[in-house]
């Protein structure tokens, strides 16, 4: 959509209603939009002007109208100019003031778009021009056609365009680099195989973690479940969260979690890249697969001379019976709950037990 901004700056009050029409538009759509545009506003004088091929002008008629970034109130007359079936161009008389006033007002707020005597907007897309006719100003609004303009303003114009865009290729590729540096990476795109070689590492750190929630989770059920599991960090930060998703698993009891307490355990290496001559820190992601395959209980037993005595029914094997027994070598004599898991994590030993004193 196409618009102006020396509506902006003169029509303030009325610019809104005039931003839908746009140079090179059907005569007929133009004229529609006017109609109903002057239906709106019956305070302003609309009067059509024909010629020999037809309609070729809509003037609009402003009386006292408030012009604020003029500061004061005065008349305007604008004619929306149609040429060959459409909308050509636009030109605002104002009856009260002079153009060297009108001059000095866009020196003032658009004087670095100036090429001569001309204030180019959005882009240099569009040109105004201002005239002195009658002793007073009119400002002619145009589609910029380098053919229409003086060779000084075409050289310059082409100059600034190609600086124009020149800067608008540094902003986008500015954009593309801080988006770039504000996203989160996969730390494999640096540090190929961290994750397989830092795996087991986590595992451990997570089973740390785990086992100081266990009990208060109360959760001594078997378990058999694939979770994705991902670590982000912020950039410069050493702490980091944890995110999981649930691929499948045989209890809705149970949620992958805690992860964000890894970060006592376990610390993720920090990833930098060069952005703007120095070293920046980049927020980084590590993506796991957590498979559970494990079997949790309680039982109880009795600990006398040395010897252990499994005192509840349970289907532990000889081997699991003979690492709860090692878990217990340097407890005393009593009576004993364990709670315990025994199984893997992604083919990782995942086994501990937690001891409570009957």
């Amino acid at each position: 959509m196409k618009t102006s901004l020396l509506f902006a700056f003169l029509l303030l009050s009325t610019f809104k209603s005039f931003c839908q029409l746009e140079m090179g538009q059907s005569k007929n759509k133009a004229v529609i939009f006017l109609q109903v545009l002057e239906q709106n506003n019956p305070r302003w004088l609309f009067n059509e002007k024909y010629g020999k091929y037809g309609l070729n002008e809509i003037e609009v008629k402003k009386y006292n109208a408030m012009y604020y970034d003029l500061k004061l109130r005065t008349d305007a007359i604008l004619h929306f100019i149609f040429e060959e079936g459409t909308y050509s161009y636009r030109t605002t008389e104002f009856p009260h003031l002079s153009a060297e006033f009108v001059k000095g007002k866009f020196d003032e707020f658009y004087g670095n778009t100036k090429i001569g005597d001309y204030y180019f907007v959005e882009n240099y897309q569009y040109f105004n021009h201002i005239r002195s006719e009658g002793n007073h100003a009119v400002v002619y609004f145009r589609k910029t056609a380098l053919e229409q303009l003086p060779t000084a303003v075409t050289k310059e114009l082409d100059k600034r365009k190609d600086e124009m865009e020149s800067n608008q290729k540094q902003q986008e590729k500015a954009a593309i680099d801080f988006h770039y540096i504000n996203q989160y990476h996969d730390i494999e795109e640096f540090k190929a195989g961290y994750t397989q070689k830092a795996f087991p590492e986590i595992v451990k750190a997570y089973l740390k973690v785990q086992k100081e929630y266990f009990k208060k989770d109360g959760l001594f059920s078997d378990l058999k479940a694939l979770y994705k599991v991902k670590l982000s960090q912020r950039e410069g930060s050493w702490a980091y969260t944890g995110s999981t998703k649930k691929i499948h698993s045989n209890t809705e009891d149970f949620q992958l979690r805690h992860f964000s307490d890894l970060r006592f355990e376990f610390q993720l290496p920090k990833v930098t890249t060069e952005y703007h001559g120095r070293e920046r820190a980049l927020s980084i992601e590590v993506n796991l697969l957590f498979d559970l395959q494990l079997d949790r209980g309680e039982i109880e037993l009795k600990k006398k001379k040395g010897e252990i005595k499994f005192t509840s029914d349970h289907q532990l094997s000889e081997e699991q019976e003979k690492y709860i027994e090692s878990q217990l070598a340097s407890y005393e004599k009593g009576n004993y709950k364990i709670g315990y898991q025994f199984g893997t994590i992604s083919g990782m030993d995942a086994n501990f037990i937690i001891v409570n004193e009957l």
